[in-house]
């Protein structure tokens, strides 16, 4: 599946990734009965099909950071995620690492997706709605999940120095 579309098929992938972070944001009905492994192979294969969506494959992306940017996927989860971390913490942090790393990328401005040189990260590449969506997911992680610590901390590091460089070079 390409990871942009035209037309219709780009409206149809937007509510498509749209609905899987609305599944995966709403919570169980309390008192009803669940099937514990049931909901969890769906809630893996759910993640995964987001993942393979966003171009995230064994733990790293496929695509280079630009065309991140600009794909139809990235906008419908740059979007939706923080309701997600918001209204189900449990879930939120199941979708902790692939959130991050998807913050972390999309400020990214190399070239390519396996460029080794150290990136200038900055959040000037990001347009200013989805600069916005990038904040107030940032915010929901810092102050709202619970964080899980594994490479997490080294991630929030990395996207607290893209928030202060680009404040500086704003101000300065």
């Amino acid at each position: 599946m390409k990871l942009d579309q035209e037309g219709s098929d780009r409206d149809a992938l937007h509510q498509w990734v749209r609905l899987l972070l609305r599944f995966m944001g709403s919570k169980s009905r309390r008192g009803a009965p669940t099937d514990e492994l049931r909901d969890k192979k769906a809630l893996a294969k759910v993640q995964r099909h987001l993942a393979l969506l966003l171009g995230y494959a064994d733990q790293a992306f496929n695509i280079p950071p630009y065309k991140l940017r600009t794909s139809t996927v990235f906008h419908a989860f740059i979007s939706h995620v923080a309701d997600v971390l918001d209204r189900n913490p449990p879930m939120g942090s199941c979708i902790l690492h692939q959130t991050l790393m998807v913050l972390q990328v999309c400020a990214s401005p190399q070239r390519y997706a396996n460029d080794c040189q150290a990136p200038n990260f900055t959040l000037r590449l990001l347009e200013p709605q989805v600069r916005h969506h990038w904040l107030n997911t940032l915010i929901i992680i810092l102050y709202k999940v619970a964080v899980i610590v594994f490479e997490s901390e080294i991630t929030h590091e990395t996207l607290l120095v893209v928030c202060e460089r680009d404040n500086s070079q704003l101000t300065g």
